[in-house]
């Protein structure tokens, strides 16, 4: 049954709002001069505060903005159902004492249909929106998935550290907390960290008014979270503790593990009230409490283990303590996420820290002032490493965590459209689990010239959204062994059951992932020679054959023939079987991506070609990527192809011939009767 989106923007028993004080309580403070944040303060004086907007005013501003960044993420169903079984029980978020509205004990949410938030029931977004619902993805209309069943008491968390904060403007800080606002409301509670390593330290002298600046920021951050209409906020700036060894060392000094949570009780306290704890990157000598600065990445660490009930490397849960589910890393910084290149101004859209971290800081070494990403990056490694492989890292800027959703224009590409919304990656990572863009389209599609010689095939923002990942297996290897054409037919080609493969897992994948059985000795003995290799992502949740695959038309149809030589430029690149399992199609962990990005990044980057009957649901998940595709006359079949420039209308180019000859003329290996894949 299709449910319906119910906007309650007023007289509604979930948006009723605390009474208004009297207005010898009520004064306007200003950050700065900047945005007012009202705030209520006791005085021992009457006067006369300046006129506020109506309270309803500001509601429905505040609700206005909550359900545009909502909207704007378009999740598809499958993210929807995803959400709802993780969130399902923060109920405590909105019934909370400290937060601004009540909840509805008769509406939606303790239905179990869905979250009720600042009077907009999600349970309606998340049903058959049609934009949402027909997003390509790769994903066959069989999978099945399975609901994990998570404690009634999970208290989903948020680590997030904001950098520099003393240099960001009161905009962007009431940007920020907008958002955290809106997670809150979502059902993940922020703790926030505040790394101000940039307000320097010449001598121990300075420690003391480093500590009030640092106090300071901390303080400015929870006015800014006070002043929305959510949850309310409280510094935490006692509870960390450190080796009295760490006094003289500078704060820019990395040392691990000896920074640790001294009172957890407080924060425990203070995120069962669904309250934002805000935490100034100082700490106390467990000796002598005197303050002391530490690296804010330490300060996070430290809250890492201690929300996630580790102590010295294992994991003791006291009875009866509340339990925290680390969702997510954020990490505010006006760099950005990890970059593209030294000269480009984008950033990855997605990192699989399993296979891609080494590589990165490799590169990034190799490039000057690239010092705080390689540091971001290993923090996230660190943290991700203490956590369940479900929870993730955002690295972005505090201004694209600061935006509400708003259209831009993104280019004139004619593939793609003029304008789409910009969505927050904050709310959209939330909802859906994933970065706001797929890591393996092609740039074109987002709007970025192709001419451009900083342009990559990973288009992005300023975002990169970070997993621990699954290891990748590339056999053979093409760093080591370039994936050729065979210069001649006694040239030997991988063999499927090479002990380096697991081919029992590999057919459990293919029929699997095709919800049909391979004839498997018909197969084998079709691309026996024609091999060019096998991508493996993770415990093969997810893979590719590929191999090369001579025309009809062309001298000769076999690679092994030894009667007549094949011409090596006649070979085409061919995407035999790309094939992800059921409970991975469509995940957080990106499996498709990762296997597609290999294939056109490190084994065929000049070009493959593919086919997929024209009915099959992934075909708009093909479309996005490829380069081109086209319906092969008088049959079932659609092509799809990355390889540039194959049609030459002087007809000097036999590829677009030969792309056709192969997807027309290639025979499936099913063992049952259905039409071919």
């Amino acid at each position: 049954m299709r449910s319906r989106l119910l906007v309650r923007l007023s007289n509604c028993p979930s948006s009723t709002h605390k009474p208004s004080p009297p207005c010898h309580e009520r004064r306007s403070f200003h950050l700065r001069d900047s945005v007012p944040y009202p705030i209520r303060q006791a005085c021992l004086y009457s006067d006369v505060a300046p006129r506020q907007p109506p309270a309803k005013v500001k509601t429905k501003a505040a609700e206005r903005d909550f359900i545009v960044n909502v909207l704007s993420a378009t999740t598809t169903r499958r993210d929807a159902k995803s959400y709802i079984s993780r969130f399902k029980t923060a109920d405590h978020v909105i019934n909370s004492p400290n937060t601004r509205k009540t909840a509805d004990t008769n509406g939606p949410l303790h239905q179990d249909r869905s979250l009720d938030r600042l009077g907009v029931n999600l349970g309606g977004f998340y049903s058959t929106t049609r934009a949402a619902d027909q997003t390509p993805r790769f994903s066959q209309p069989a999978s099945k998935e399975k609901v994990v069943s998570l404690p009634a008491d999970l208290s989903h968390v948020a680590l997030v550290k904001i950098r520099a904060p003393d240099l960001l403007s009161d905009e962007t800080i009431f940007g920020i907390t907008s958002t955290l606002s809106q997670l809150a409301k979502l059902g993940m509670i922020s703790v926030v960290v505040l790394d101000c390593d940039e307000i320097n330290i010449d001598s121990s002298s300075s420690v003391t008014e480093w500590r009030e600046k640092a106090l300071t920021q901390a303080d400015r951050v929870v006015t800014a979270i006070n002043a929305h209409d959510g949850p309310s906020a409280r510094r935490i700036g006692d509870a960390i503790g450190v080796s009295s060894r760490l006094q003289a060392v500078h704060a820019g000094v990395q040392i691990r593990g000896e920074v640790e949570v001294q009172y957890p009780n407080l924060f425990d306290a203070t995120l069962a009230r669904s309250t934002l704890p805000v935490v100034p990157s100082i700490a106390y000598t467990i000796e002598t409490q005197k303050a002391t600065p530490v690296p804010a990445d330490d300060v996070l660490l430290a809250l890492t283990r201690s929300l996630a009930g580790i102590t010295s490397g294992k994991t003791t849960l006291s009875a009866g303590a509340p339990v925290h589910s680390i969702e997510k890393i954020i990490i505010l910084d006006p760099l950005g996420g990890t970059p593209l290149s030294s000269q480009s101004k984008r950033s990855h859209v997605f990192v699989n820290l399993e296979e891609e971290f080494p590589g990165f800081c490799r590169e990034l070494e190799k490039r000057p002032n690239n010092s705080q990403h390689i540091k971001n990056l290993e923090l996230v490694r660190d943290t991700l490493a203490l956590l369940p492989p479900t929870s993730s890292a955002l690295i972005t800027t505090p201004e694209e965590a600061s935006r509400s959703a708003k259209i831009q224009n993104i280019g004139n590409d004619p593939l793609g459209v003029s304008t789409r919304p910009v969505k927050n990656p904050l709310i959209h990572n939330l909802l859906t689990d994933k970065p706001a863009f797929s890591s393996s389209l092609p740039a074109g599609r987002m709007g970025i010239d192709p001419s451009d010689s900083n342009a990559s095939k990973t288009p992005s923002g300023q975002t990169t959204f970070i997993k621990r990942g699954m290891p990748l297996s590339i056999i053979p290897d093409p760093q080591i062994h370039p994936w050729k054409p065979p210069s001649s037919p006694d040239e030997p080609a991988l063999n499927l059951e090479d002990p380096q493969i697991a081919f029992p897992r590999l057919v459990h994948l293919i029929e699997d992932s095709f919800a049909r059985p391979l004839d498997i000795r018909h197969y084998l003995d079709r691309i026996q020679h024609h091999t060019a290799g096998v991508i493996v992502a993770g415990s093969y949740e997810g893979g590719a054959i590929l191999t090369w695959e001579a025309p009809p038309s062309a001298p000769t149809t076999s690679i092994a023939s030894t009667t007549t030589k094949s011409d090596p430029t006649r070979l085409v690149p061919y995407l035999d079987k790309f094939a992800v399992l059921q409970r991975s199609q469509g995940s957080g962990a990106s499996v498709a991506d990762i296997v597609f990005k290999a294939m056109v990044r490190d084994c065929f980057p000049k070009g493959v070609v593919w086919r997929s009957r024209e009915n099959n649901p992934v075909n708009k998940w093909y479309f996005e990527r490829a380069v081109g595709t086209w319906k092969i006359p008088g049959t079932n079949w659609c092509m799809f192809w990355t390889t540039p420039g194959i049609f030459d209308e002087g007809g000097e180019d036999r590829r677009w011939e030969d792309y056709v000859d192969v997807c027309r003329n290639v025979k499936a290996s099913w063992a049952d009767d259905r039409v071919a894949d």
